[in-house]
């Protein structure tokens, strides 16, 4: 994913065609990047909108990392 610094934060969008605007979404970093995710102080808040998910990060990650989605409509 890439992420571009936007108000103080660094952002990258997620999109998908199953994701409504009125879906749940949740975004979880898993175990084997995690390192990349702390270092990156991944946020736990995200924006849900038709068809997308944004991500947050207070620092730019040094790499990829790994996360599993869950879309609930």
């Amino acid at each position: 994913a890439s992420f571009s610094l936007v108000s103080g934060l660094y952002e990258s969008t997620y999109s998908n065609v199953a994701i409504l605007a009125t879906s749940s979404v949740s975004v979880t970093p898993k175990n084997s990047t995690i390192s990349i995710v702390t270092a990156a102080a991944f946020q736990p808040e995200i924006t849900v909108s038709l068809g997308a998910v944004k991500m947050y990060c207070t620092n730019l990650p040094s790499g990829n990392f790994d996360i599993n989605i869950l879309i609930i409509n």
